[in-house]
């Protein structure tokens, strides 16, 4: 067997490794805010959005809220969340597991001034909270022309005409997608 051939199962898997990553960091750099999803105290669903603070994606979503509100209540409780972003032509799906943190060194690299409105007193304000999620699961979704495949299906009374790609990810330890993308 040849080098190259015994490369070749690694290197398809570090393509579609590195497809993944492109695809989870286009959707969220493009995206200005993200729906989190939580689960309350009678295990209903419960969604909200919010904005996601990280400078690029390692595996974990951060971002800040006060320990009394009810999502940081909810994850303390019961840490499965989702969080999903919405492009143009392009959706992700995150599942991972939440925790909350008041490290005031972790709220300050994530701060941003857009919170100022919910947050007054910036990394000061009190009972600031972090939300950090780490995803063990990706769904992505991508369309050539959403509104041409919604015209298809109105056009065809409801029939399925056309549909999305659909592609997902499971996320190994430190966020690094996993092979089964594609």
């Amino acid at each position: 067997m040849s080098e190259s051939s015994r490369r070749q199962p690694a290197d398809r898997t570090s393509a579609a490794q590195a497809q993944a990553r492109a695809a989870i960091d286009n959707v969220i750099a493009t995206s200005a805010v993200a729906v989190v999803t939580s689960v309350d105290e009678r295990f209903g669903l419960v969604s909200r959005p919010m904005t996601e603070l990280s400078s690029a994606f390692d595996g974990a979503l951060h971002f800040l809220t006060r320990a009394d509100s009810r999502i940081a209540t909810q994850i303390t409780a019961q840490p499965t969340v989702n969080v999903c972003f919405a492009g143009v032509n392009h959706w992700l799906s995150l599942a991972g597991t939440g925790r909350t943190s008041t490290d005031a060194a972790a709220i300050e690299q994530v701060w941003n001034t857009t919170l100022s409105p919910w947050l007054p007193a910036g990394v000061d304000t009190a009972g600031i909270t972090l939300i950090e999620v780490s995803a063990y699961e990706a769904r992505y979704w991508q369309a050539p022309n959403p509104a041409e495949i919604l015209i298809r299906y109105v056009a065809s009374a409801g029939r399925r005409a056309a549909s999305p790609t659909t592609r997902w990810v499971h996320l190994e330890p430190g966020g690094d997608p996993g092979m089964n993308f594609g």
